[in-house]
């Protein structure tokens, strides 16, 4: 990992926690801590969490808990790099896990509790929708799916929350939730 990250201008320094590798990244010349990230999603085997630049070392527990968060803002079992000051949403329903599974299963229990095969459906069409900024017809060639099959699983959505996806507020809600149910692993519930 030192090494990889030298090759991009960017010293490391390394440590095992009891449950992580903890590292703190320091740019040289024409390093920067993207470049050293996209490296890290290169190298990654599990999670990672990057904290906002700190200039001073008594700042570094700080730093410390920002990774950390960050860490938990990225899905279970990925190999994703989260930077914390990049990725409000995800690192807001982190730092409050508790909070954000409660919202999460209000917003999404009636998704939540179909089938296996019918609720990974749904959130996958839900997840593609937000990505394509709300086209149904780029989130339908995304999935390779009819715009009446992607249609057809938004109203299925809409009925059983009861959110309007027409309405912003509630189309806010309901991405937070989505976000919650990534980062707590919350889409893999009841077969």
């Amino acid at each position: 990992m030192e090494q990889a990250l030298r090759e991009q201008d960017v010293s490391s320094a390394w440590r095992l926690d009891a449950q992580r590798q903890i590292g703190v990244l320091a740019p040289r010349r024409g390093g920067t801590i993207a470049a050293a990230c996209q490296r890290l999603v290169e190298l990654a085997t599990a999670r990672i969490g990057v904290s906002e630049a700190f200039p001073r070392l008594e700042m570094a527990p700080d730093a410390l808990r920002q990774a950390r968060v960050a860490c938990i803002a990225a899905a279970p079992e990925s190999r994703e790099v989260v930077r914390y000051e990049r990725e409000s949403l995800a690192v807001l329903l982190a730092s409050a896990p508790e909070a954000g599974t409660v919202f999460a299963q209000a917003v999404l229990r009636p998704v939540l509790e179909q089938p296996a095969a019918d609720r990974a459906q749904l959130l996958e069409t839900l997840r593609t929708w937000f990505t394509e900024n709300g086209s149904t017809s780029a989130a339908a060639a995304r999935l390779y799916e009819h715009r009446n099959t992607v249609r057809y699983r938004l109203r299925r959505i809409e009925k059983l929350t009861g959110v309007e996806l027409t309405d912003p507020g509630a189309i806010g809600q309901l991405h937070a939730a989505l976000e919650a149910t990534r980062i707590f692993g919350l889409d893999r519930g009841p077969d």
